[in-house]
């Protein structure tokens, strides 16, 4: 098939994705809160999703691996069952708790999807074909904050209760796309990890300090993104509000990681760490003191300089650091540390905005954040 054809494709599976992780993450607590679950609950939700899509990750590798399944097939059939699960959330919506075990299967669905959707340029890389994942992912991002921009406005016109059909149209769009990558047979193939995690972190102890310091960071990450809902209501805004403050952080990642990209061999990947790490919590820092939506919509974006910045360094800097089994293992691990961290921000942060309020949760997780920072600075400088 046609390179360029390719790649358009795959831009827009990438776009159409986000799409969905869109209305999932960010508008998910404004839903679930719409059909009349509290807070605490919502977290509680949101955390369970990421659970069930980190166990459920290595048993869908292994079992493309052993039957030798297409990878297009397996993300056909997600993206089928995501179609089905927003249908039968709308349709339920009268049932909270319904609703929120279908909304927890669906997010898991579309978490689980991510990493077998980046996967599918590496595959075809074997077989001498080369997508751009860069230029796609970034479409991605630049996908997620138009419709983060245009949820705002429907939602404050009409109700968040009609957010599933995003997802149902969203889904029936991948459906024709994964279909034409389905006839080019591509499978899934993982290196063996001989290493164990324990083993690992054993060996490399300043490397799972770096992890300690990163997930005390990406919890108040992942708490503004989980419950920005409340925090802009906090200060005066609404799902508008949101909507923009959404679009501003996922559109400057484009240029945030074009420009690594274009940069990478000119700058130590430490140092672009460390300087990533301490935006973040500039950037935490800046949402606690926040008075009005301004100063809000500045402190996103930041994001260019934070998570545009540290998470294609981190691939490098893992890469780079260790030999090619280990470093395998590495990526696991820290991929592993996002989830721990969105686990931790859903279930604390949920349960602390409702016993609490916003503010004082904001502060518990800037003081993590800030914390984390000094951990990951340390760490990252005795690892050099």
């Amino acid at each position: 098939m046609n390179c360029r054809i390719l790649n358009t494709k795959y831009a827009l599976i990438q776009g159409i994705y986000y799409i969905i992780l869109c209305v999932l993450m960010s508008y998910g607590a404004l839903y679930l809160g719409k059909v009349g679950l509290r807070t605490g609950f919502i977290g509680i939700v949101i955390a369970s999703a990421n659970i069930i899509a980190t166990l459920a990750q290595p048993m869908i590798a292994r079992y493309i691996d052993q039957h030798h399944t297409p990878l297009a097939s397996i993300l056909l059939g997600m993206a089928m069952l995501c179609g089905v699960l927003s249908v039968v959330m709308f349709v339920i919506g009268q049932l909270p708790y319904l609703v929120a075990i279908i909304f927890a299967l669906l997010s898991a669905m579309a978490i689980t999807m991510m990493p077998f959707i980046n996967a599918l340029t590496f595959v075809f890389e074997e077989k001498g074909v080369v997508l751009n994942f860069g230029l796609s992912r970034g479409i991605g991002s630049v996908a997620y904050a138009l419709m983060s921009l245009i949820l705002g406005y429907i939602v404050s016109r009409i109700s968040p209760i009609y957010l599933p059909f995003v997802i149902t149209i969203s889904s029936l769009g991948l459906l024709p796309i994964l279909r034409g990558f389905q006839n080019d047979h591509v499978g899934y193939h993982q290196e063996t990890v001989k290493t164990s995690f324990f083993s690992f972190l054993q060996h490399y102890k300043l490397f799972f300090l770096m992890l300690v310091g990163y997930i005390l960071i990406y919890i108040d990450h992942q708490l503004i993104n989980t419950y920005m809902i409340y925090i802009v209501r906090n200060i005066g805004g609404n799902s508008v509000s949101m909507g923009i403050a959404t679009f501003i952080a996922a559109f400057l990642e484009l240029p945030g990681m074009v420009l690594f990209q274009k940069y990478k061999d000119i700058f130590n990947i430490s140092y672009v760490m460390i300087f990533a790490g301490i935006m973040y919590s500039i950037k935490h820092l800046l949402t606690l003191f926040a008075p009005n939506m301004t100063i809000f919509f500045i402190a996103q974006m930041l994001q260019i300089f934070a998570f545009a910045l540290f998470i294609p360094a981190s691939v490098f800097y893992i890469d780079s650091f260790f030999d090619k089994k280990d470093a395998t293992t590495g990526q696991a691990l820290f991929t592993m540390s996002a989830t721990i961290a969105g686990v931790i921000a859903s279930v604390a942060g949920g349960l602390l905005i409702e016993v609490t309020s916003v503010h004082i949760t904001l502060f518990i997780f800037a003081v993590l954040s800030v914390v984390g920072s000094a951990i990951l600075v340390s760490s990252i400088k005795c690892m050099k």
